[in-house]
């Protein structure tokens, strides 16, 4: 691999990690703040709490998604490490491929979990918008 190609791969790589970091940050606050307004009483009525009950649970929910995400990807960096490190077995063209058709198949997971904590975020901003609107 170039010099030029690993360092976009790098850079890549660490743009996922801060977009996540910044989608767990976002669900952290949420979660925070919420679970406070609930506990100091700040939440009359009993719709107002289930709302944000479900405000509370969609946000650690999206921080599971994307704790996860952090997960598959070490997973993936450490099953690919002995092909980048040139292991016999790992060359092995059978052994190659189901290496890659796995990278795939975690890499797609990986997406549909990125693009539900997405959707969550905005069902979020959307509850938040309307226990302001109507308190």
């Amino acid at each position: 691999m170039r010099e030029e190609e690993a360092r976009l791969l790098s850079a890549a790589r660490e743009t996922n990690y801060a977009y996540w970091a910044a989608l767990l940050t976002v669900d952290g606050i949420l979660m925070s703040i919420f679970s406070v307004a609930v506990v100091a009483g700040v939440a009359n009525g009993a719709v107002v709490r289930a709302v944000i009950l479900v405000l509370v649970v969609s946000a650690g929910l999206s921080a599971l998604l994307m704790v996860s995400n952090f997960r598959q990807a070490a997973l993936l960096y450490r099953s690919l490490g002995p092909l980048i490190r040139g292991d016999e077995n790992a060359l092995d063209p059978e052994h190659l491929r189901e290496q890659m058709e796995t990278a795939a198949r975690a890499h797609e997971r990986l997406i549909r979990r990125e693009c539900l904590a997405q959707k969550l975020l905005c069902i979020q901003l959307f509850i938040i918008a309307a226990l302001v609107v109507w308190p």
